[in-house]
């Protein structure tokens, strides 16, 4: 009879290393802002460097000067973003409480008109008063958002791992 391998062992290492990553951006959404802020500063960085080279090589060119001066914000930006991860969390954070902020007020306006037309007026009143608040707390509440991804993350290993180990290590051909 016939046997095919149902598992996987990357499965289990990837669920392992999403549990991880999970836990550290659940536990230190601020050192995860500060990293990423870190890194791309970096990044940044570097991309200026390579632009004032590329400039510095081709001085001839017509283009010199807008070169370098991209090469020289590049920099400056990269620099900024390094030490700045803080403000870099609190533009992510009122970007997003303000979507689901103009998603409230839109749906506030709905209802409104609604109330004259439709018995349904005051469901859709309920969920702009609940956007409204989801909104106020995504822009008050700092790194909701991260420790949001990081617990989403984990769900997911957990159950992963679990139904790695639910799962036999060989099915018959004939139930699969």
């Amino acid at each position: 009879m016939n046997k095919v391998l149902s598992k996987d062992p990357s499965s289990i290492v990837n669920s392992v290393l999403f549990l991880l990553i999970g836990i550290i951006l659940f536990a230190n959404p601020n050192g995860i802002v500060s990293l990423i802020a870190y890194l791309i500063g970096i990044v940044v960085i570097i991309i200026g460097a390579f632009r004032i080279f590329n400039a510095t090589k081709s001085k001839n060119t017509p283009n010199y000067n807008a070169k370098l001066t991209i090469g020289i914000l590049c920099i400056v930006i990269g620099i900024v973003l390094m030490f700045c991860g803080p403000i870099i969390e609190i533009v992510f954070r009122f970007f997003i409480g303000g979507w689901i902020l103009i998603g409230g007020i839109n749906k506030l306006v709905i209802a409104i008109n609604m109330k004259d037309k439709s018995n349904d007026w005051i469901k859709v009143l309920i969920v702009s008063i609940l956007l409204l608040i989801i909104g106020l707390y995504v822009i008050l509440k700092s790194n909701l958002v991260f420790s949001s991804i990081g617990l989403i993350m984990i769900i997911y290993s957990v159950i992963s791992i679990v139904g790695y180990f639910m799962t036999p290590k060989q099915k018959n051909k004939d139930i699969i």
